[in-house]
């Protein structure tokens, strides 16, 4: 196939386009499948390539995509409304396929020992940048890692036998930073750190066949203690696995979450939720082990999915003292799951807590 438009090293490194239109973008699917998008030292062929579309008239010479086989691919020259024509066919046959970062080729690691946080941030920030798409963690192996933060329009994505796994260096991971978005200066149990974070982002989502390890068995996080295991510390551990606060459009999908040191995940304040065929295994060994908890949400919708929690499987409350303003947890839908708990299947409210309100519960199997 004959070279991209405009290409960058790697497809795992790209930049997107500014300034460009949309069907600019797509150029690229007519040469390789694949985005438009360009490092920042590919700026000369981005601006060249704007200049041509300016002449109105397109070279066969310099259009490498316009090939051999190719209506009109024989003339010397064709207009810029049959090129336009022909872009516009090709955006809509490769519009549903999102662009994919590997973050391998950023650098990050499956060893299990080297930290591979900077390069698969790298990987969630470019994707993000770029206007959304996924980013894969693949090929097997453990990638470790402390906190991530994932961004507008970002998919993470672990792959079948590939394995996130939580550092227990607490020294690696950032206390939560000031925002408008929630209480962060009232942390649940005064602990400030979790292991995948959003904070206000919308369209993002983990999804996947493989792994998120969240390190509870570390004796850096338990330590046993007249035969039972207790925490180190209730404020210096990672307290949250998936902790996202004031998102829309969430989606997880898939992953098997094993080993919280507290909460699997944890959703505050977050519209259009969508957990789908989840497996969380919590160690029963450890204290708490929780499984989804949704504080304040709207519109959440659960199901295919199985947990296995030490403390409470499902929860459902509504305002909690991390929100800013009160809200009520409703329209939530869990269905076809199969719940397992040393404490209760589904917790629904709290002491002061607001409205829970529109909530379904049906083919809930507790074995």
């Amino acid at each position: 196939m004959s070279r991209s438009l405009v290409s960058g090293r790697s497809a795992g490194k790209l930049r997107h386009l500014r300034n460009l239109p949309f069907w600019v973008e797509k150029l690229n699917a007519f040469g390789n499948i694949a985005p438009v998008i360009a490092h920042q030292e590919t700026e000369q062929q981005t601006n060249r390539l704007l200049r041509l579309l300016e002449t109105r008239k397109w070279e066969s010479g310099n259009c490498p995509a316009w090939r051999r086989g190719c209506a009109g691919a024989n003339r010397k020259t064709m207009n810029a409304k049959s090129f336009f024509a022909v872009v516009c066919a090709v955006s809509c046959l490769f519009a549903g396929a999102a662009a994919e970062w590997n973050a391998a080729s950023f650098g990050a690691l499956n060893d299990g020992a080297s930290d591979a946080t900077g390069a698969i941030q790298k990987a969630i920030d470019e994707c993000s940048l770029a206007g959304g798409g996924v980013v894969r963690l693949a090929g097997g192996g453990t990638y470790l890692s402390s906190r991530l933060v994932l961004k507008n329009g970002v998919e993470l994505s672990i792959g079948r036998g590939t394995v996130l796994k939580c550092s227990d260096d607490m020294s690696k991971f950032p206390e939560f930073a000031t925002t408008d978005v929630w209480r962060w200066d009232r942390p649940v149990r005064w602990n400030r750190f979790c292991f995948i974070y959003a904070c206000g982002a919308t369209n993002i989502a983990v999804s996947g066949e493989g792994v998120i390890d969240g390190s509870s068995t570390s004796p850096k996080f338990h330590v046993l203690a007249g035969g039972t295991y207790v925490r180190t510390s209730d404020t210096n551990i990672v307290a949250r696995g998936i902790f996202f606060a004031g998102c829309k459009g969430v989606r997880m999908e898939n992953v098997l979450y094993r080993d919280a040191c507290g909460w699997a995940t944890f959703f505050l304040d977050c519209d259009d939720v969508r957990v789908r065929g989840v497996r969380i295994r919590c160690n029963r060994n450890r204290p708490n082990g929780d499984g989804l908890h949704f504080g304040g949400c709207r519109d959440v919708h659960v199901e295919n999915c199985d947990i296995d929690a030490n403390d409470d499987a499902i929860i459902i409350r509504s305002h909690q003292e991390q929100m800013r303003v009160p809200r009520p947890c409703e329209r939530v839908t869990v269905s076809n799951c199969r719940l397992r708990s040393n404490q209760f299947a589904v917790r629904v409210g709290w002491t002061g807590d607001a409205p829970v309100k529109d909530c379904l519960f049906r083919g809930i199997e507790c074995p």
